[in-house]
């Protein structure tokens, strides 16, 4: 097993949901997980699964209260009892790796005029390199979509090199939206 990937832990969200988490950093290792689990999940829901949603490390699962506490058989609470079929159903997930999905390139056009890219300069300053070379670098990367994010199509991506990296707290560059003054 990767040094990325943990034994998966398991916990209690709130009363309808419950939250699997397979590691600590964004890792491809762990998305074959996510990715895998979530499909697993899917072909084979527990009575009264509702919907899963994936991070970048772990998987939220959400059920219906009552349908679970409807087809339980003993005592406990639904979550702790979601909670152990989710267990049961990981643990028989041997080769995690036999699991990966087909997956498809998209190609997605990227504009650096500075009215679009306003970071570009700063990245390249911080890292020492000239716009073009932080251009050549960001344009010959593959990325990897971990998950959508709550705005429609924002894809949440890891995979950027480090070349290019900057502080969070600083490459952040605040703009107001087009046709908004600040």
């Amino acid at each position: 097993m990767p040094a990325s990937v943990d034994d998966p832990k398991y916990y209690a969200l709130a009363e309808n949901a419950v939250n699997i988490v397979f590691g600590n950093d964004i890792d491809p290792d762990i998305h074959t997980r996510v990715k895998a689990f979530m499909k697993t999940l899917e072909e084979s829901p527990f009575p009264g699964y509702v919907e899963s949603v994936p991070s970048y490390v772990g998987v939220t699962v959400f059920f219906d209260y009552m349908k679970v506490h409807k087809s339980m058989n003993k005592n406990g609470s639904p979550s702790e009892h979601v909670l152990e079929q989710l267990q049961k159903k990981i643990e028989s997930m041997s080769d995690w790796t036999d699991r990966k999905e087909e997956t498809k390139t998209v190609t997605i056009p990227v504009c650096y005029d500075q009215e679009f890219g306003p970071d570009l300069r700063h990245v390249a300053e911080e890292n020492k390199l000239t716009e073009e070379e932080v251009i050549r670098l960001h344009t010959n990367g593959d990325y990897l979509v971990y998950m959508m994010g709550f705005a429609p199509g924002f894809p949440f991506i890891g995979g950027m090199p480090k070349e290019i990296a900057t502080p969070e707290e600083v490459s952040l560059v605040r703009r107001s939206p087009p046709g908004v003054s600040e």
